[in-house]
């Protein structure tokens, strides 16, 4: 909650509605609670639209995670694949920062 509220966002910014459960699992109404939607999206990681990252600049919204790897001044691993094994940040990427 602390680098939402840092970069001036509500919960609901980051949440996946196109492509997800949110609208079945009641993320959308009106009434529901920033709470209910960040415990939910910690249940169900889809649900997250956009990665946040702290970046040299302040706070990123990056839509793919992969964006936001590549903004980060270090890298916080060596390799980085997609859950279909796709690299996103290899070696090669590491050098070029």
């Amino acid at each position: 909650m602390a680098l939402l509220s840092d970069a001036d966002l509500v919960v609901k910014a980051t949440l996946r509605v196109t492509k997800s459960s949110a609208k079945e699992l009641a993320l959308l109404k009106e009434n529901i609670t920033e709470d209910a939607i960040l415990e939910t999206m910690l249940e169900y990681s889809i649900l997250v639209d956009k990665p946040t990252f702290y970046v040299v600049k302040g706070i990123k919204l990056c839509r793919s995670g992969e964006t936001g790897l590549h903004s980060l001044k270090r890298h916080p691993v060596d390799e980085f694949s997609k859950v279909d094994g796709q690299a996103i940040l290899t070696e090669h990427d590491k050098a070029e920062v």
